[in-house]
């Protein structure tokens, strides 16, 4: 019976780590999803507001060319468009290296965790097998009671 015990109770630790590991993993899924969700809301509204400022300089060199032909403004312009666009692409594009670190980082967690507890589930299971909960030593105080 007590060897049993031992095993139940096993069991029981091996349910415990599972469940917890599968609720941190889902904590950490959804944190990752909002990230994501966060930083293409971010590139989204960046991309927005390039467009924005590229409509309103080409309206600028509009009303230039049409009050006058001065060429040198208009490069200005366009110069100033396609830096403001090769910015816009650095930012974008360090946005999503982050994003990817991030993603990286938190499945080695994750990966770190399932291997820390199949460690701690195991330890637990040689322990629960190899020493089951003592015999009780009555048989010596019924031989005792006898003489």
């Amino acid at each position: 019976m007590d060897k049993y015990n031992g095993y139940f109770n096993f069991i029981i630790i091996i349910i415990n780590i599972i469940i917890i590991n599968i609720i941190i993993i889902f904590i950490i899924i959804i944190i990752i999803i909002i990230i994501i969700i966060i930083i293409i809301i971010i590139i989204i509204i960046i991309i927005i507001i390039t467009i924005i400022i590229i409509i309103i300089i080409i309206i600028i060199i509009i009303i230039i060319i049409n009050n006058n032909n001065n060429i040198i403004i208009i490069i200005i312009i366009i110069i100033i468009i396609i830096i403001i666009m090769i910015i816009i692409i650095i930012i974008i594009i360090i946005i999503i290296i982050i994003i990817i670190i991030v993603i990286i980082i938190i499945i080695f967690i994750i990966i770190i965790f399932i291997i820390t507890t199949i460690i701690i589930s195991s330890n637990a299971a040689s322990s629960a097998s190899s020493s089951p909960p003592p015999l009780p030593s009555s048989s010596s105080d019924i031989r005792s009671t006898w003489r």
